[in-house]
């Protein structure tokens, strides 16, 4: 018989909607002067605020974020009309200087992280800076961002907080269920694995399989419990 170690974990993402037109793209409404930044030089800051007009968005921002050469750029909005909490709590540790912490080893400016990436899916950063390993300096690794009080969801396409994971065998019979993977007993296994879920209220199952059909329910919990979950299977 076949026994193989498997780590399972579940994300969820709320599917309730609000109408809105199609997006409109932002437009410059005062570009920005070229400069010329000087080693040594003191910190500039720029308004980008009074830079952009966006139609779908009252307090949107448009950065252009550069990925590998092979990625390229991609913009991002915050759309504040809709969304004016969950755009208030990002500006929060924005403004607050929470992304821009001094790397420990490097004593330079913290990288940005993304921690989750499903192609088609999403793209998902914010948790975590990146710092150099000191172990292994060519590699980055994920520091938290210290958090502020949590926020309500709002209505429209927003992370479901503390979804519920169970998994079954072919006959029905539960195998292993968890709703917070920092309270499991194999918190420890899941954590060495290298890819523990970045927020406690998610779940995850680190499980002995024999070989056979298997199936993880994800259900939502607290007062909105609807949502689409998307499931990771690894291979230890």
């Amino acid at each position: 018989m076949t026994r193989n170690l498997t780590l399972i974990l579940a994300f969820c993402l709320a599917i309730w909607t609000t109408a809105s037109a199609q997006n409109v793209a932002p437009v410059v409404t005062t570009p920005i002067a070229a400069f010329t930044e000087y080693a040594g030089a003191p910190a500039r800051s720029i308004d980008l605020t009074a830079a952009f007009s966006d139609p779908d968005a009252s307090n949107a921002v448009q950065m252009s974020v550069l990925l590998p050469a092979s990625t390229g750029f991609f913009n991002i909005a915050l759309d504040g009309q809709h969304k004016p909490i969950t755009v208030a709590n990002f500006l929060n540790y924005v403004n607050s200087g929470r992304y821009f912490m001094t790397d420990p080893t490097t004593h330079g400016l913290a990288s940005s992280f993304i921690h989750r990436s499903v192609s088609n899916f999403v793209v998902q950063g914010g948790g975590f800076i990146g710092t150099v390993n000191p172990a292994q300096p060519p590699y980055a690794q994920p520091t938290p961002v210290p958090t502020f009080s949590p926020i309500h969801n709002e209505p429209g396409i927003s992370a479901l907080p503390g979804p519920a994971l169970e998994l079954r065998n072919a006959q029905g019979a539960l195998v292993d269920s968890n709703d917070n993977w920092q309270t499991s007993p194999q918190k420890t296994q899941i954590q060495a694995t290298g890819f523990a879920p970045p927020n406690a209220a998610e779940p995850a199952l680190y499980v002995s399989l024999p070989t056979g059909n298997y199936t993880a329910i994800v259900r939502g919990v607290g007062p909105a419990p609807t949502g689409t979950a998307l499931v990771e299977v690894y291979p230890q």
